[in-house]
């Protein structure tokens, strides 16, 4: 059974047949949900798909050109200084 030590910081090292177990890589988010007196350590997935609709419909479909000009239109207000 895999093992891990607490460092004084409070920090796991996830062992390597875990995080490969679990898909774990630089960057990942866990859960830890209390099940009874234990916990499980449970990956955080968010699919592309559950991200549908979050965002409102645009009024129409823009060209790619529109978008680049919108991108470095945003850009360039972004870099402006304000007194």
């Amino acid at each position: 059974m895999p093992t891990a030590i607490m460092s004084s910081k409070g920090q796991l090292v996830v062992p390597q047949e875990v995080r490969v177990d679990l898909g774990l890589t630089a960057g990942s988010r866990v859960d830890f949900v209390k099940d009874g007196d234990h916990y499980q350590l449970v990956p955080r997935k968010i699919s592309v798909k559950s991200l549908y609709g979050y965002l409102p419909k645009p009024e129409r479909a823009y060209t790619l050109g529109e978008m680049q000009e919108g991108i470095i239109q945003g850009a360039l207000e972004s870099m402006q200084w304000s007194d």
